[in-house]
């Protein structure tokens, strides 16, 4: 009770696949095509929540969420839609152990959990010279891609 809990969309798009000029991504006719633009994108919607109680693999909040949140696989409409709830460690003052050898981090997103590290600091964050490193731990690891070249 009392735990603040972020609840963050990390996939979630309705595509639209039909392989014309006016509708593939963008709905726009002309190129350049833009991908998804103008489609429903939920992927990122998030908000934070306090927790009233809490039962056996349930929690009910002090009030109600803004945004609907998903779980499901894809399908030929839609992209596959997953969400999570994180639980927030709350400080009134947060200092990075100075001793630590390793940046501050947070597992990896597997597809269903990970990929998203959050403090709540009320006053001082001092990291001691330490670093956050995310680097390709979020939603599809963050890596770039690599381009293909034919000769």
């Amino acid at each position: 009770m009392g735990d603040l809990v972020l609840i963050i969309q990390m996939q979630g798009a309705d595509l639209n696949t039909n392989n014309t000029d006016g509708s593939y991504g963008d709905g726009f006719v002309g190129d350049p095509g833009f991908g998804a633009l103008g489609t429903n994108f939920t992927a990122g919607q998030y908000e934070y929540g306090l927790v009233a109680t809490t039962g056996a693999g349930t929690f009910t909040l002090v009030s109600n969420l803004t945004y609907a949140y998903q779980n499901a696989a894809a399908t030929t409409t839609a992209g596959q839609r997953r969400f999570q709830v994180v639980r927030v460690p709350q400080y009134q003052n947060f200092t990075l152990d100075p001793t630590l050898t390793a940046p501050l981090t947070a597992p990896t997103w597997n597809g269903s959990t990970g990929g998203v590290l959050v403090l709540d600091v009320a006053g001082t964050l001092t990291l001691n010279g330490k670093t956050i490193d995310m680097k390709g731990k979020g939603f599809r690891g963050g890596a770039g891609r690599a381009a293909r070249w034919v000769a």
